[in-house]
Formats: C-alpha cells, sequence, structure tokens
C-alpha cells in the first residue's frame, strides 16, 4: 500500500495513493451525542489515518437480516458486501482526490435509503471515473432512522439535516487541502440522497456551501414519499416511543442501548400509517423554516442549478416527474437558476424490474461491474455519457459537452427532458401515460 500525505485546515492526513487519484477514507468530520446537534471536528492530534473505512449509523443491517423481497433485492444488487463497522459515531466521510487537483471542482455525494439506511462507503460509490475527469468525491454519512430526528421535551429533531449541513461546512474549511476549490461544491444524492440534497436547497443555512445540485429519484416539493413531515405527527410518534420503551422524556432514550431504541423506533413506526417514512425530516423553522412550497414560491430557497431525474419503474414515477415540471416551472417563475429534467427507462439487464428505483447509481458512479447483472455496451455508453453531463455540469453549472447533444432546461415554454436509455441519448417528451400506468399497478419496487 502507498502511502499518500496532504494538510487541510483539520491538520496532516494520510491516505492511500491509487494510481490516478488519493483515497482519504473515514474522516470525521463531527462527533454527536445522542439526540444533540453535531460538534464540528476543526483540527486533530498528529497525522490523521485514513486509510481504513468508517463506522455507519446503526440500522436494519446491524441488528436483523434483510426481513423483505424488496431488502433482499437491493441486498443483492451488490456482488461485493463489505464489513460495516455501525456506531453511533458516525459522523464520517470520504474524499477521492485527483493526484494533481489544484483548485479542482467538487462533487458531495448524500446516500439514500430512505432516511433509515445506507452508509458512504458502499462499494457502488467510485469516486474514480469523476477524478479522471479532475473532480474530487467526498461521500458522507449522516445520522438515521431513531437517530435522527427526536422530537418533544426541548429536541427539535432534523439531526441528519444538520449533520448534512455540518459535512458541507467541513468540506468548504478543508477542501482546498486536498486540492479542490470550496466556491466550485456541487451536491448530489440519489432517493432518500435526493431529498437531502432538496432539503439543503429549503436551508437558509446552506447559502452558499455549494454552486448546483444533482437529484436522482427525488427532489421538487413530493405529496407522497419523502415529503417534509409536520412537526406534530413526528412529536406524537415519539411520544407513543416514549411510552412504548417505558420512559417519560427523550433524554432518557439517550441511555437506552441503540439496539432497543432501534427496535422500539421500528415498533412503533410500523404499527401505525400516519407515522409512514418516520425519519423524513420536519418543519422546524429553522433548517426547514416553512413549508416547502411556501418556500419555492416564495423564492426563499437557495438558487443554484439542478438536474432531476426520474426512472420509468421509480418509485412513484408519475408522481416524481409531476414534481420534476413543478419545480422547474416554479423556479422559471422566480427567474432562478435553471432546472434540468433527466428520464432513464434502460430496461436494466438481467431481470424485468424495467429501470427500478436505485438502478442508475450503478450508471452514474461507473460501477457497473459491482453488480451480477450482464450489462453490455449499451449500458456503458449510457454511464459514461450520464458521467460526462455531470461533470460538466460541476465544473460549469450546465450539463453540456461538445460530443453530446445540448440539454435545455425545463421553461413554461419547454417540458423536454434528457433521455437515456436504449437509444443514443437526446432529450423527448417523457412519456406520463406510461408513468401513471405504472405507477396505478401500485408500488413498483422490486418484490413488492
Amino acid at each position: 500500500m502507498e502511502y499518500v500525505y496532504r494538510t487541510c485546515a483539520c491538520g496532516n492526513i494520510r491516505g492511500i495513493g491509487k494510481k490516478e487519484y488519493d483515497l482519504f477514507k473515514g474522516i470525521f468530520y463531527a462527533t454527536a451525542e445522542r439526540f444533540e446537534p453535531p460538534v464540528p471536528v476543526t483540527s486533530w492530534e498528529g497525522t490523521y489515518d485514513a486509510t481504513v473505512q468508517g463506522t455507519a449509523c446503526p440500522q436494519r443491517y446491524a441488528y436483523e437480516k434483510p426481513v423483505t423481497p424488496t431488502a433482499h433485492f437491493y441486498r443483492d444488487e451488490t456482488v461485493e458486501k463489505h464489513v460495516i463497522r455501525y456506531d453511533e459515531d458516525c459522523l464520517c466521510l470520504n474524499v477521492w482526490a485527483p493526484k494533481d487537483a489544484k483548485n479542482a471542482p467538487v462533487l458531495v455525494y448524500i446516500h439514500g435509503g430512505s432516511y433509515e439506511t445506507g452508509n458512504c462507503s458502499a462499494p457502488g460509490f467510485k469516486g474514480a471515473p469523476y477524478c479522471a475527469r479532475g473532480i474530487i468525491v467526498v461521500t458522507i454519512n449522516y445520522r438515521l432512522n431513531a437517530f435522527s430526528g427526536a422530537i418533544g421535551d426541548g429536541h427539535e429533531g432534523n439531526y441528519g439535516v444538520q449533520d448534512q449541513l455540518c459535512a458541507l461546512q467541513w468540506v468548504q474549511r478543508n477542501i482546498a487541502g486536498f486540492g479542490g476549490d470550496p466556491e466550485k461544491v456541487t451536491i448530489m444524492g440519489e432517493s432518500a440522497g435526493a431529498m437531502s440534497v432538496q432539503n439543503q436547497i429549503f436551508c437558509p443555512l446552506s447559502k452558499g456551501l455549494f454552486r448546483g445540485a444533482i437529484m436522482l429519484s427525488g427532489g421538487g416539493v413530493l405529496p407522497r414519499a419523502f415529503s417534509i413531515k409536520e412537526r406534530q405527527v413526528v412529536a406524537d410518534m415519539w411520544a407513543d416511543i416514549k411510552k412504548h420503551l417505558g420512559v417519560n422524556t427523550i433524554d432518557e432514550l439517550k441511555t437506552i442501548p441503540a439496539k432497543d431504541l432501534y427496535f422500539g423506533f421500528k415498533q412503533v413506526y410500523t404499527s401505525n400509517s400516519r407515522y409512514s417514512f418516520p425519519a423524513t425530516p420536519v418543519i422546524d423553522g429553522k433548517f426547514i423554516p416553512e413549508a416547502p412550497r411556501a418556500l419555492a414560491q416564495a423564492g426563499k430557497t437557495n438558487n443554484v442549478p439542478v438536474i432531476m431525474s426520474v426512472l420509468s419503474e421509480d418509485m412513484w414515477p408519475h408522481s416524481l416527474y409531476e414534481a420534476i415540471r413543478d419545480w422547474g416551472l416554479m423556479m422559471d417563475a422566480n427567474g432562478f437558476a435553471p432546472v434540468y429534467g433527466m428520464y432513464f427507462d434502460r430496461q436494466v439487464p438481467g431481470s424485468n424490474h424495467g429501470a427500478y428505483h436505485g438502478c442508475d447509481v450503478k450508471y452514474s458512479f461507473d460501477s457497473l461491474d459491482q453488480s451480477w447483472r450482464p450489462y453490455n455496451e449499451i449500458d456503458n455508453r449510457i454511464s459514461q455519457n450520464m458521467i460526462d453531463y455531470f461533470t460538466a455540469f460541476v465544473k460549469t453549472g450546465v450539463p453540456q459537452t461538445d460530443h453530446l447533444p445540448t440539454w435545455l432546461p425545463l421553461r413554461k415554454d419547454q417540458m423536454k427532458f434528457m433521455h437515456f436509455g436504449d437509444e443514443p441519448c437526446a432529450m423527448m417528451d417523457v412519456p406520463a401515460d406510461r408513468l401513471a400506468a405504472t405507477e396505478a399497478k401500485g408500488k413498483p419496487f422490486p418484490g413488492m
């Protein structure tokens, strides 16, 4: 193993040298007590060893095997199964930096998983393709499920949102030490990660921390899954959790073993449909100050260009499609930065699930080789095209490159999306009827 060394604002750091890039793993950007805001890491003693994968927030896979067909499906998608250490002390990130990086643009990726599962070190998150194009990649952890948002007794939740904000602030202070330009940061996420990106667009405290956003299978003001919750609903849920676990205050929950808290949280939210998607952030008056639609219509969101995508067999694909169109129209009406629509309908080889929710992550990181699926030249072409567009967007704020068709933003008189599928990419009218028919069949998740 070749070691490499950098110096950032926090101090000296050691990583792993690869042929075209350097990798720094498991860098703790903050610490946090249970149900308390993150405390930024601003310095460390000696040389930080960033050669070992960090911990992940306690979650389903820490305590139980996949228990549903859908969970099995996604768990089995990736051939490589890396060993994960779970701990509440999990606020770490990874950095992939080109060896010759100097004032390089930065892509910060926020993982998905319904705000309940996932981590920043999944095998499919490969920074190498972007490093080869001159971009630094950062992947981040944040608190999930029961650990992300207790409300009541003076606690206001949204700890996962605060963690993400804290990570972006760490990037601002430290990324120059890895060759990055803190003024050229783009944030990207998929599913709940995409909604996390959207939440940072809603968050006034995030202003100036990024200049562009990419949202895969999420974004806009969604009427169903992952829509921002009213505070009272989540406060009621936590009141029920306290009752279920036999305590009187949120602070008493701080001493309960993590496993017991996780299962108590799960028992309560699965017994009441009102509490579905239980870790979704809430309107708190600070990090998400108002209802999202009111923020957007009043022009109170962070004004950055965005790419927003939907898959043909996505989670509630027609609702996602309408949310993207709606967001584009609202931003256009505000005179804000452009919104670019993306439609992916490649029928992924190896099964009959089509362009299922989450399949585009491997394409966007050129990690098709991490799967057992018989991907071919069409899939490789889609992956390279997608990464080329995203690279241009990260570098310039416009997804445009000389060798690919012009990607037009959404406007009142222009509602075509960039299409990624069997045919070469091109602008197209999205087949809304097809998406509506898919959605009408019920949740199109594989295994359901």
